[in-house]
């Protein structure tokens, strides 16, 4: 046995340099003789000729360019929209037992390979570095300190039959805006979780909207895994049931008039198996179908320590980061590990910047202990905000027409995604960090916040109405050089003179190709031009360029702006 462990250090110590992550070499060597799966991050996307602005006009849909448009501070196309390069992706094939998946967010793939590969992966010259794909597993407690019931009359005081869901709803300041008119119509939800075994049979989806559905793990559209086990995909029946739920006199989600995407994201079995490629895989196809928030009851730590919690490590985190870049809200759960020895007890991506962390609370606002806390290895508090966290009212993943409550982050995290659904459907323009900003400032201990309950108990009534009187900052007047303007069949692009000039007009693609020029001519002020989308190749972002001299002042004319063209 010493014999066999010498060799393994030995053959692990020349195999691998710094391009390959510690953990790897760790695996190995716990897990002699099995194969592993890893990430392989590439410097590049290939030759810059090779980029195509058109390929990724077409990945993304119509509600995704409106949402990006938002986003007046980031590129609206950037380098992680690019697809991965093709001839890559044929090259590691070539090495790959299995080939999982592709990100263009993180320019990398996942592949489960043979550890003996790795040496010649690494040493292809396209390949940056090399990570684990981490795993993590977790066991639930289902159907907790609970007695099945099935649906009973409604109490009629009640404007909407919320039943014994209200007071979730209630806390949170949700009823409120409810009786103002949201139930977030218009607003699109990405669920990533285990799967939704009852979905499209449970009493409470009678009325949910579902536009778009993926099983990662077996690569399919089939959410509710029909031929599955009659407990599996039980935990994304429970949290969609809390966000999106409509049983009158039983259960109403705090969104119950959203539309959702669900995504399974996890292996499901007694231990629930996380992989992180499939996560951030559920993440990009979120943003390209136009989510607007994404809700993850998900975390990864296993293979992560207390001190990667920095915001910076975890390639679930990094994923986020330009989740937010691209206007997306990401809410996740805190975690349910409140009562470890450690200084966080976060799990990965909990521990991003961008990310809405929910810690978990009881139904008189105090701390529920099993919550996790911050703050995280840089020294952000977290979580952010706090929803209640026990006995939560939810559907059944065993029946179609029983309810259960139960405990856990996980459905604090729901309500929370379904609460700030309603301040989107209330302000369709307001942006990811705008949404963090109020709901900071309007929570119960927003002058006094702590690594327990954050800013505290989450209060999207206060959070609206601090955004209604105009109590965030306002962003500056657009120019013609950050104004984003969107039109689907023509639109104007004015001079913008105050005098006879001579000017001309230039429009130009992503990439600084020159798409059509408008002839140099003498124009006065209030003078335009129309494009029309049909001069245009494909939907996507152009840019127009005015050259030109003011003939009153002898001023040169140089002005620029964006356009968005949705065919």
């Amino acid at each position: 046995m010493r014999s066999i462990l010498i060799l393994i250090f030995i053959f692990t110590a020349s195999l691998f340099s710094a391009e390959v992550e510690r953990s790897i070499i760790n695996y190995i060597n716990d897990n002699p003789g099995r194969s592993v799966n890893i990430w392989i991050f590439f410097k590049d996307k290939g030759p810059e000729k090779d980029l195509s602005v058109y390929e990724v006009n077409e990945y993304l849909s119509e509600r995704a360019v409106k949402r990006r448009s938002k986003m007046q501070n980031f590129p609206f196309v950037s380098f992680s929209d690019y697809p991965v390069y093709p001839d890559y992706i044929d090259q590691i094939k070539n090495y790959a037992l299995k080939f999982n998946s592709t990100s263009r967010w993180l320019n990398a793939v996942s592949v489960k390979i043979k550890p003996e590969q790795i040496e010649q992966i690494k040493g292809l010259d396209f390949v940056d570095n090399i990570r684990l794909v981490k795993t993590y597993k977790k066991k639930y407690k289902k159907e907790e300190n609970s007695i099945l019931e099935k649906p009973a009359i409604a109490f009629s005081e009640d404007t909407l039959n919320y039943g014994k869901s209200k007071p979730q709803v209630e806390q949170i300041g949700v009823t409120v805006l409810h009786e103002k008119g949201f139930t977030g119509k218009g607003v699109v939800i990405a669920m990533l979780d285990d799967g939704f075994n009852r979905y499209n049979t449970h009493k409470v989806f009678d009325s949910l909207t579902v536009l778009d559905t993926w099983d990662f793990i077996n690569l399919d559209t089939d959410v509710a895994d029909a031929a599955a086990k009659p407990t599996e995909g039980w935990h994304g029946t429970m949290t969609l049931s809390v966000v999106g739920g409509n049983s009158p006199g039983m259960l109403i989600g705090a969104a119950y008039n959203a539309s959702f995407l669900l995504y399974k994201t996890e292996i499901d079995a007694d231990e629930i198996q996380i992989e992180e490629d499939n996560w951030v895989a559920g993440l990009e196809r979120a943003e390209a179908m136009g989510a607007d928030i994404v809700n993850s009851s998900l975390g990864y730590s296993d293979w992560y320590t207390w001190e990667d919690m920095d915001g910076k490590t975890a390639v679930t985190t990094l994923a986020t980061i330009t989740a937010e870049a691209k206007g997306m809200i990401v809410v996740n759960s805190a975690g349910n590990n409140g009562g470890s020895d450690v200084p966080n007890s976060l799990n990965a991506p909990a521990d991003g910047e961008f990310v809405i962390t929910v810690g978990g609370v009881y139904k008189d606002d105090s701390y529920w202990g099993q919550s996790s806390f911050g703050p995280t290895a840089d020294g952000r508090i977290k979580p952010d905000v706090c929803a209640q966290g026990t006995g939560v009212y939810r559907a059944s993943y065993s029946n179609d027409e029983t309810f259960s409550s139960g405990s856990g982050t996980s459905f604090s995290s729901p309500l929370t995604a379904g609460a700030i659904a309603l301040l989107v459907e209330a302000f369709p323009d307001i942006t990811p960090p705008e949404v963090r900003d109020a709901i900071r400032k309007t929570a119960s201990q927003a002058n006094d916040p702590d690594n327990l309950l954050g800013y505290g108990v989450l209060n999207i009534e206060a959070a609206y109405e601090y955004i209604l009187n105009d109590s965030l900052p306002k962003p500056p007047a657009p120019t013609p050089k950050s104004l984003n303007r969107l039109f689907t069949s023509s639109t104007k692009i004015h001079y913008d003179v105050s005098n006879l000039s001579r000017a001309k007009i230039t429009v130009y693609d992503a990439l600084g190709r020159r798409v059509y020029s408008f002839p140099q001519k003498f124009v006065n002020a209030g003078e335009f031009e129309i494009i029309s989308g049909n001069l245009l190749k494909a939907s996507g972002i152009y840019f127009y360029h005015i050259d030109g001299k003011n003939m009153a002042t002898g001023r040169k004319i140089n002005k620029s702006g964006k356009l968005v063209y949705l065919k």
